[in-house]
């Protein structure tokens, strides 16, 4: 990056931010549990003075509300909340994105005074790039997965935070200097009540739905091919025949349109939920013999698995991630095929225990505290 940027000033005061969140609560998806559950730790931090969050808009939500430091602006397309989305909706859908961001956010930055802008890497566009760089502000790009074209932020974004050090490991192979980079980890927040009684949650939340009392499996998260719904659907059918009393659970936003709606809504034993809000999701974790997530081979370390364990469930989790493979390899798949989800869904059955999984990095104000200490280094740093 070779614009020069704002710096001195900043580095003797609390610091103000803009965030570009793709989704934010009530949405639901996982962008919005990490930033709803990040940025009020964030805006507490002695070293921020603000918060101003940019996200889409949201139902049920007002389009502008304020929190102490942290404000949120539903200002964008409604796009990845969206549950049901065409072909022509999803371009429609981007281009008045890109347009609002064209438009807008260099006003935004400089209304706000902010000193940094935090970006998810789900942006994207080429007009979405200028605007960032007509900011002239440090960028701070936010890594999760690891199916995102790293090339264009290499041109952008003066640091990049990572989800674990798997993905900082490949970010820095792609050509982000090691420097520039860091890892600032999902937080993981449980509310104290539902931790203090679980069993009665799951009950509660079984009977919302008519769950009955037949034991389930559960998938939690995006409905969508690259999710690995058909696969689970498939090696679920496998499973069933060997255990006819269980039932397969799927709560989440449905990308895979009207065609994967009819595949789960026609196959027995299988329940089609919808989106859940994440205090409903949680109990019904708790409640679960497996919860499964079953991706292909590009999320960065998914905030699903590590709520179940926290709930005391039993898991599946998908492959391809190295530390969950260190850390508990008898609950990793070692392929997304409907055999290998068969096999794991029989081993994770029999199962007495949730994995041992060390969640203590996952504490809020760690988080917080590791993302704050990013903000700051961007801002009184040298750029590329």
């Amino acid at each position: 990056m070779t614009s020069s940027h704002r710096t001195t000033a900043a580095a003797e005061r609390p610091l103000r931010i803009v965030v570009l969140a793709p989704i934010y609560p009530p949405s639901v998806g996982g962008a919005a549990t990490y930033f709803g559950g990040l940025l009020p730790f964030a805006a507490r931090h002695p070293e921020i003075e603000s918060i101003h969050v940019i996200t889409e808009r949201a139902d049920d939500a007002q389009s502008g509300e304020g929190n102490g430091g942290l404000s949120i602006e539903r200002a964008l397309t409604t796009r990845v909340g969206a549950p049901r989305r065409t072909r022509f909706g999803h371009v429609v859908s981007y281009i008045g994105t890109q347009l609002w961001l064209a438009a807008h956010l260099t006003d935004r930055v400089r209304s706000t005074g902010a000193d940094l802008v935090h970006v998810h890497t789900r942006f994207r566009g080429r007009m979405f790039f200028r605007s960032l760089r007509r900011c002239r502000v440090p960028i701070v790009a936010d890594l999760r997965d690891r199916r995102t074209d790293l090339a264009p932020w290499l041109q952008v974004a003066d640091r990049l935070v990572c989800v674990i050090d798997s993905v900082r490991d490949e970010a820095i192979a792609a050509g982000f200097p090691e420097g520039r980079t860091a890892v600032v980890r999902t937080p993981l927040i449980i509310p104290p009540s539902l931790l203090a009684d679980s069993l009665g949650a799951a009950r509660a939340a079984g009977e919302r739905h008519g769950l009955g009392s037949a034991p389930y499996v559960l998938s939690v998260g995006d409905v969508a091919p690259h999710k690995g719904i058909p696969e689970l659907v498939a090696g679920f059918g496998l499973f069933r025949a060997v255990h006819p009393e269980a039932r397969l659970i799927v709560a989440g936003v449905n990308h895979g349109g009207p065609a994967m709606a009819a595949v789960l809504d026609a196959t027995p034993g299988v329940m089609r939920l919808g989106p859940v809000p994440r205090e409903e999701a949680l109990a019904l974790m708790a409640g679960a013999e497996v919860v499964i997530r079953p991706s292909h081979p590009s999320e960065g370390l998914p905030r699903v698995i590590q709520e179940a364990v926290a709930m005391g469930a039993k898991v599946v989790a998908p492959p391809g991630i190295p530390e969950l493979d260190a850390a508990m390899p008898e609950s990793v798949l070692d392929a997304v095929t409907p055999e290998a989800i068969d096999r794991a869904l029989e081993a994770a059955w029999r199962r007495t225990a949730p994995p041992a999984l060390d969640l203590s990095a996952h504490a809020p104000e760690r988080v917080a505290e590791a993302l704050v200490a990013v903000y700051r280094s961007a801002v009184g740093g040298v750029v590329w």
